[in-house]
């Protein structure tokens, strides 16, 4: 008998080896820190935590071997995921290479985890196969639930600056899903802010940062005071599925508002 299912998901930590490094004005470990206790005190029955991309700022080593240590301590699978700031080249060749699958069996859902950094860009594109590793394993498996996970958005947000770095060709891969209805949701990160949006049956989902949010709505760069937290995600054995956010209390992390970027 298939059960329920919870997904933390945790992204754009943009983590520093230094433990002093700070993101416009704010310490990405204690920010990052602080969200992982509020996941202990509100999802700590989870079943896997994904950390959907933007996990270093200076990708450095260290910054990783801190993100792994930090999620061990909750006792919680996890798996990582690919952004803009991360360097898989870097990274193949050390014990985290581990921690980035392309796909997860999740009870009886099934989350494809899509790659869509490109070396030197902060856009992304789903490229070497991506879409057709997708396609594949949708025709495979037409009846089982299924969850996308990637760090860019495929849809636009509303604010001109971030629309301008997205997955570039986030609508082929909407047009795919569309055509594939055990597809139920998306989620992603690299946006800073919570947002929903739905399109022709599949819910999109963006995620608060671990660290500085993006002010929504915006034609340029501007953070927000809206705190750092992360997206709790149930699965339901019939293909449902609910979604909540969880935030800081007001004030706990402030950015340095005068900063034009990050």
């Amino acid at each position: 008998m298939h059960g329920v299912s919870k997904i933390i998901q945790i992204t754009d930590s943009h983590l520093f080896g230094d433990a002093d490094g700070t993101l416009l004005g704010i310490n990405t470990r204690d920010s990052f820190n602080a969200v992982l206790e509020l996941v202990k005190t509100h999802s700590a029955d989870a079943d896997l935590i994904l950390v959907t991309g933007d996990i270093s700022q200076d990708d450095s080593i260290a910054s990783y071997a801190f993100c792994q240590r930090s999620l061990e301590t909750l006792g919680i699978p996890f798996a990582w995921l690919y952004g803009n700031h991360d360097e898989p080249e870097r990274l193949a060749q050390t014990p985290f290479a581990a921690n980035f699958p392309q796909a997860i069996q999740l009870d009886n859902w099934q989350l494809m985890l899509l790659h869509s950094q490109i070396t030197g860009a902060i856009h992304g594109e789903l490229v070497n196969g991506e879409l057709a590793r997708l396609s594949a394993a949708l025709a495979a498996d037409p009846d089982r639930p299924t969850l996308i996970v990637t760090h860019h958005h495929p849809l636009p947000v509303g604010s001109e600056w971030m629309d301008a770095i997205n997955l570039r060709n986030g609508r082929h891969l909407l047009e795919l899903l569309t055509t594939s209805p055990q597809v139920k949701l998306l989620i992603h990160g690299h946006t800073h802010q919570a947002a929903e949006v739905r399109e022709n049956g599949v819910t999109v989902q963006g995620t608060p940062s671990t660290c500085v949010q993006f002010l929504p709505a915006r034609p340029d760069f501007a953070a927000d005071t809206r705190q750092p937290g992360y997206r709790e995600i149930i699965l339901q054995p019939d293909g449902s599925f609910s979604s909540q956010i969880y935030r800081l209390a007001p004030g706990t992390f402030l950015p340095d508002r005068s900063g034009t970027g990050y």
